[in-house]
């Protein structure tokens, strides 16, 4: 998997097999890494040059679940500089450090929902980020 975004997620390895060939390289995730049932690091063939989102000025170090991944030498945790993320538009700013490691901007309107009846019943569902503020009141409350 090479040059993506997880909008508010992240990496969930759950079985690699240690000569398996796998490659996570120049993505942006939201999250720590959520591993389950790795093999004994490295995992994969590369998980390298990646991003973990931050608002705001951030160079933070890796955390645990990237430096347990005993790959990841080059990855960072740090702003994206998202172009307009409440609009959906996760393309990055120019000198946005996940350029610097390598990622790619693409089209904002190739992926994902396509069908205009379901794009319009997505538009009237509200941010496409499930953890947006909007939707927490959602969830604070369940009977």
């Amino acid at each position: 998997m090479e040059n993506n975004i997880t909008v508010d997620s992240g990496l969930h390895p759950h079985v690699w097999f240690a000569a398996s060939g796998d490659i996570f390289r120049r993505n942006i995730v939201w999250r720590e890494y959520q591993p389950a049932l790795m093999p004994t690091p490295p995992w994969g063939q590369e998980l390298d040059y990646n991003l973990m989102y931050r608002e705001g000025p951030t160079n933070a170090p890796q955390p645990g679940s990237m430096r347990k991944s005993g790959r990841d030498d080059h990855s960072i945790v740090a702003d994206a500089q998202f172009v307009d993320p409440a609009q959906g538009d996760y393309r990055v700013k120019e000198g946005s450090p996940a350029s610097g490691a390598g990622f790619v901007n693409f089209s904002m309107d190739r992926f994902g929902v396509q069908r205009p009846a379901l794009k319009i019943s997505r538009a009237h569902a509200g941010s496409a980020r499930p953890n947006a503020p909007e939707h927490q009141a959602m969830r604070t409350k369940r009977i």
